[in-house]
C-alpha cells in the first residue's frame, strides 16, 4: 500500500509506500522539507515527525540516514514508539530534546565547507549514509517545475530508496546578525579582467560551491565578459583577450589570495535578468563557505536584504590612500518591487539600496537566514535608490543547464515553399546537466496563441516534430539543420515560430517560450530582434567622441555633431565631391575631395553606423570646366577605411539618376583603392531605397562588409576582400556629391567596436 502525502507549502501530491523507513521528505517540485505526519489534506505534522530518523526526495532519488538510538523490528527508531506511547506534555518536553540533538548531530563531512544557509549538512561520523530498501520502494509523482520563460513536464518514477543522499537537517535557530555578515563577506569574491597584467573592468562575485580546493563563482555576464570596446583606443594590443582573475578575502592582507578563472558557462543573451556567468578557480586555500544558491527563500516586497561586493572597484582604495585590492562593502535595503513579465512570472527584483558600478555579480541575500535572495546586476542611471537583482531562481535554473539563445542563418528556400535553417543554440550549461536540444518550427500561421500555463509551463509547438541537434563537446553549442515550411506567399508568409528545449539529466524535455522570427527574401544571418539595437544603445557614446574634426580639402562643406541624439551631419555643397580615382580633372589628377571624419582603429574591430534620410540627387551633373561632362549623378553617404588618399575602402548607400532614363537607382556601393587605382571593380547591389545599417568589419586582416534595411531582420554579408592595408589605420565616415543638387548625408548611431566577442554576438563569427 502506498501512503498519498500533499506539500503543506504548494500542494503537489505524491505516495510513499508503508513499508518506506523515513519520516521526512522534501517535495521534488518547491524543495520544501516536511514531516510525513502532513498527510493528505493535513496542515499539522505529526509525532511522528520529532523521530530522528529522517528522509529526503531529491533530484536524485529518495534516501535516508538513521541517527544513533537503535531501531525497532520493522527498522523505525525505538525513541519513535517511546514518544509516542507517553502523555501530551512528556510528547512535547522529548520531541523538542530530539530536535535539539538532531540538531546538533550534523558534522562536517567530507571537505566541502557548510553553506552560508545550511540545508543538507553531511552526516555525523559514523551515521549510515544509505539503507537497502525493497525494489518497489520508489515513489511514483509528476513533476511540475515552473520555470520564468523555460519549463518541464514529466511524469517519471523516482530512483529507488537506495540511493544515497545527505540527510535534511532541522530547521536552525535564527542566525547571528553579526555572523551572517561575516560569512557573506568571506564569500565575496573580487573579480577583475587583466590585460597584460593591468586591470581594465572589476567587478564582484561570490562562492558558490566548494570541492577541495576547487571552488565555483557565481557572477554576472558582464562582470566575466570584459567589454573592450568601452576601452580608448590603443590601450589594448591587437588580438589580445584579457584573463579574468578572482581575488579571495581581498584587502585582507595576507590572508588574501589571487587566482586565475575560467569561465564554466555564461549566457551571451544580453537580457538583464539573464545576465549570469560561472567562474572555475583551482588551487584555492582556505576556501570560503559557499553561499548555496539551492537553498530556496521566497522573496517578497518589504524584505530587508544585505549585499556584498566591491563598489568602484579600487577606487574607494584610492581615497584612504590604502594598497593593493579593495576590502568587500557591506550595503543593504529591502525589496521594493517584484517585476514580473507578461505572463505573470518574476524576471527581476527591484531594490530600493544602492547599488554601484562594481556591486555587479555581488550576492544579496536575505539578512535573517542569510540564503540567497538573487545577484546584483544594474542600477537606473545616477538613482541610488533604484536597482536591480536578478532572482536566485534564476541562479538555480542556470546551474541546472538551459538553452540561453539562438542563432539562425536562412541557407535557403526551396520551390516547394519550405525554408532551410542552420540552428545554433548557444547554452548555458555549467555542471554539465543538458543531456540534449532540440528544436521544433512552424509557420506562425499555424499556431494559434501559445501562453505558459499556471505553474509557467510552456507547451511544445503542436503539430511539429523535433529535430535533434547536435552538441559540440568542446563548447557550449548545439548545431543542426531545420527545415520549416512556410505559410503562403509574401511577407507574412515568412513569418515563423521556432521553439527550443533541453533534456535534463532524466531525459524530460524542458520547453523555451516560442520566438517569432521574419524569414528574409534572400539567405543569409537572421539578426535577431533588438540585439544590434542594445549592442549600439550601448557603445554609442564613446564612439561618437572618437571621431575627430572634418577634412574638407574643398573647404566648403560643414560638419554638426547633435551629440544628445547621437546624430551626425555632413553639408556638401552643388560641387564635385568625390573619392573615385577614375574621376580624375583635365590634368589628369583625381579630384579626390569628400570631406569624412575619422576615428583610430588599430587590428581587429567593427563599424557600424545608420545612413539615414532622403538620397535624392536629381537629374543635373554639377557644373565644373575642369571636369569632363557625366550622363549621371551620384549622391552617396557612408562608412571609409582609411589611409592616405591612395589606399582605402568605402561602403556607402547610394542615389543616382542616369540621364538616358531619369530613373531614379539605390545601390550599395563598395570600392577598394590601393596605391591610387582601383584594386578591383567597384561593386554595386541593388537595394530598397530607404534608411539603412552600414558594417564595415575587419577581422584577422580579412575585410566584410554587411548591409541592413533599418525595417528588416535581414542582414547581407557580402564577400571577404584580402585589401593589403596596416594594422593602424582610420575609420569613420564620409559623403560623396556628383551632382548640381547640394546634399545633406545624414548619419545616426556611429559605433565603433574593438571586441571581438561582441563583434561575435552582432555579427557571427
Amino acid at each position: 500500500m502506498a501512503r498519498v502525502v500533499i506539500c503543506p507549502t504548494c500542494q503537489s501530491k505524491g505516495s510513499v509506500p508503508d513499508q518506506a523507513q523515513v519520516d521526512k521528505i522534501r517535495c521534488p517540485r518547491c524543495g520544501t522539507v516536511f514531516p510525513l505526519g502532513f498527510a493528505a489534506g493535513s496542515r499539522q505534522p505529526s509525532a511522528a515527525s520529532s523521530a530522528p530518523a529522517q528522509a529526503a526526495v531529491s533530484g536524485s532519488g529518495m534516501r535516508r540516514s538513521s541517527a544513533a538510538g537503535g531501531s525497532g523490528p520493522a527498522g523505525r527508531p525505538i525513541l519513535l514508539y517511546t514518544t509516542l506511547a507517553v502523555s501530551g506534555l512528556a510528547v512535547i518536553l522529548l520531541g523538542a530534546v530530539v530536535v535539539l540533538l538532531v540538531s546538533r548531530g550534523g558534522g562536517a563531512g567530507g571537505q566541502a565547507a557548510a553553506p552560508v544557509a545550511v540545508a543538507e549538512p553531511a552526516p555525523a561520523k559514523g551515521a549510515e549514509s544509505e539503507a537497502t530498501a525493497p525494489q518497489a520502494s520508489t515513489i511514483n509523482r509528476t513533476a511540475l517545475t515552473a520555470v520564468s520563460g523555460e519549463t518541464s513536464v514529466a511524469a517519471t518514477p523516482a530512483p529507488s530508496l537506495a540511493t544515497p543522499v545527505a540527510p535534511i537537517a532541522a530547521t536552525p535557530a535564527a542566525i547571528d546578525p553579526q555572523e551572517i555578515i561575516r560569512r557573506v563577506k568571506d564569500a565575496a569574491v573580487y573579480i577583475k579582467n587583466k590585460v597584460g597584467g593591468r586591470t581594465i573592468s572589476s567587478g564582484s562575485g561570490f562562492v558558490i560551491e566548494v570541492n577541495g580546493d576547487t571552488v565555483v563563482v557565481a557572477t554576472n555576464r558582464h562582470v566575466a565578459v570584459a567589454d573592450l570596446s568601452e576601452l580608448p583606443p590603443g590601450l589594448v594590443s591587437p588580438g589580445t583577450l584579457p584573463t579574468i582573475e578572482a581575488v579571495f578575502r581581498s584587502g585582507q592582507g595576507k590572508d588574501e589570495q589571487a587566482l586565475p578563472a575560467q569561465i564554466l558557462a555564461a549566457d551571451l543573451s544580453e537580457e538583464m535578468n539573464v545576465d549570469l556567468a560561472f567562474l572555475i578557480v583551482k588551487g584555492v586555500s582556505r576556501p570560503p563557505s559557499p553561499i548555496d544558491p539551492m537553498v530556496r527563500i521566497q522573496p517578497a516586497e518589504g524584505m530587508v536584504y544585505i549585499g556584498a561586493g566591491f563598489p568602484l572597484g579600487g577606487l574607494l582604495s584610492k581615497v584612504t590612500e590604502s594598497q593593493g585590492n579593495p576590502s568587500v562593502t557591506i550595503t543593504g535595503g529591502r525589496i521594493a518591487a517584484l517585476r514580473r513579465n507578461a505572463y505573470g512570472q518574476l524576471a527581476v527584483l527591484q531594490v530600493d539600496g544602492s547599488l554601484q558600478p562594481g556591486n555587479s555579480g555581488g550576492p544579496i541575500i536575505d539578512e535573517k537566514t542569510g540564503k540567497l535572495i538573487g545577484v546584483a546586476v544594474a542600477k537606473v542611471g545616477s538613482v541610488d535608490t533604484i536597482g536591480f537583482v536578478v532572482p536566485a531562481d534564476e541562479v538555480r535554473r542556470a546551474l541546472a543547464g538551459r538553452v540561453g539563445s539562438l542563432d539562425l542563418t536562412l541557407e535557403s528556400v526551396n520551390p516547394q515553399g519550405t525554408a532551410n535553417l542552420l540552428v545554433k543554440a548557444l547554452l548555458v550549461d555549467p555542471k554539465s546537466q543538458v543531456g540534449g536540444v532540440v528544436v521544433h518550427a512552424a509557420p506562425a500561421s499555424s499556431v494559434s496563441a501559445l501562453t505558459p500555463n499556471s505553474e509557467g509551463v510552456w507547451p511544445p509547438l503542436p503539430n511539429t516534430r523535433p529535430v535533434e541537434l547536435q552538441r559540440d563537446p568542446r563548447a557550449q553549442v548545439a548545431a543542426g539543420h531545420v527545415q520549416v515550411a512556410l505559410g503562403g506567399q509574401g511577407a507574412s508568409a515568412r513569418k515563423i515560430l521556432i521553439q527550443s528545449a533541453h533534456r535534463d539529466l532524466r531525459g524530460r524535455l524542458v520547453y523555451s517560450k516560442p520566438e517569432e522570427v521574419l524569414l528574409p527574401a534572400e539567405p543569409g544571418r537572421i539578426v535577431p530582434p533588438g540585439d544590434l539595437q542594445r549592442l549600439i544603445k550601448a557603445v554609442r557614446p564613446k564612439s561618437l567622441a572618437l571621431l575627430g574634426p572634418l577634412i574638407d580639402p574643398a573647404k566648403d562643406c560643414r560638419l554638426d555633431k547633435d551629440e544628445s541624439r547621437f546624430k551626425i551631419r555632413i553639408d556638401v555643397p552643388g560641387k564635385l565631391h568625390t573619392l573615385s580615382p577614375e574621376i580624375v580633372v583635365r590634368k589628369n589628377q583625381p579630384v579626390h575631395n569628400s570631406p569624412m571624419t575619422l576615428a583610430d582603429v588599430d587590428g581587429d574591430f567593427a563599424a557600424l553606423v545608420e545612413v539615414t534620410g532622403d538620397i535624392s540627387p536629381g537629374a543635373t551633373p554639377p557644373r565644373d570646366r575642369q571636369v569632363r561632362a557625366y550622363h549621371f549623378t551620384v549622391q552617396s553617404a557612408g562608412l571609409i577605411l582609411y589611409q592616405d588618399k591612395n589606399n582605402f575602402l568605402r561602403l556607402e548607400r547610394a542615389g543616382s539618376i542616369f540621364s538616358d532614363t531619369l530613373r531614379p537607382v539605390h545601390r550599395l556601393i563598395i570600392e577598394a583603392v590601393k596605391d591610387g587605382k582601383q584594386a578591383m571593380n567597384p561593386i554595386y547591389y541593388d537595394v530598397p531605397e530607404g534608411d539603412c545599417l552600414l558594417i564595415l568589419e575587419r577581422r584577422k586582416r580579412r575585410l566584410r562588409c554587411w548591409y541592413k534595411p533599418k525595417e528588416s531582420n535581414h542582414i547581407l554579408r557580402t564577400r571577404d576582400f584580402a585589401l593589403d592595408l596596416p594594422t593602424k589605420l582610420k575609420i569613420g565616415l564620409s559623403a560623396s556629391n556628383i551632382s548640381a543638387k547640394p546634399f545633406t548625408a545624414t548619419f545616426e548611431n556611429f559605433v565603433l567596436l574593438s571586441d571581438v566577442t561582441k563583434m561575435d554576438q552582432a555579427l557571427g563569427d
